[in-house]
């Protein structure tokens, strides 16, 4: 019986510090990422330890960064939306028809522009999901450009409006 109890009272005290940990991890706040002791655990658990700090880390970059992106985001989702709310307020006041339809005109180049806008903000959030570290390539801005003043010119030619194509190099 005595020692029953020893191996008892020297296992509790052997996995008190692991129980410890699993306290402070189930009681820790979502909202807080300090790094557990790693020095209050037995050495066999330390590697356990440091890699959840390591991930806690991780976690509190990543929140950092979904914060940031968030409050980017509404900021360039207002402007858009404040132009809007404007023009429609003068289509609502005027009385002309081709004033109400230059308005409206206003407020669809408002939606194309916010439609890209949001478009961009989804492309800015999956690279910020990913990281950013997804592949790089190699791309020549001169060619680029050779073909957009080719794809404008017949545009350009047709309203009379001179194109030029400058490079550096």
């Amino acid at each position: 019986m005595a020692a029953s109890l020893s191996i008892w009272i020297g296992i509790n005290r052997e996995l008190s510090p692991l129980l410890n940990l699993r306290q402070a991890v189930l009681g820790r706040p979502a909202d807080r990422f300090e790094p557990f002791d790693s020095e209050s655990v037995q050495s066999e658990v330390r590697p356990l330890v440091l890699a959840l700090n390591s991930h806690m880390e991780r976690l509190k970059l990543q929140l950092e960064r979904q914060t940031r992106f968030l409050d980017s985001a509404a900021h360039q989702l207002r402007t858009p939306l404040a132009i809007m709310k404007t023009q429609i307020g003068y289509a609502r006041r005027i009385r002309e028809p081709d004033e109400i339809g230059a308005a409206l005109s206003g407020v669809d180049g408002s939606l194309t522009a916010m439609a890209r806008l949001t478009n961009q903000l989804l492309t800015l959030g999956k690279v910020e999901h990913d990281g950013g570290g997804g592949a790089s390539e190699r791309v020549d801005l001169a060619a680029i450009s050779r073909r957009a003043v080719a794809d404008a010119a017949p545009r350009a030619l047709d309203r009379q409006v001179d194109l030029v194509r400058e490079s550096a190099g």
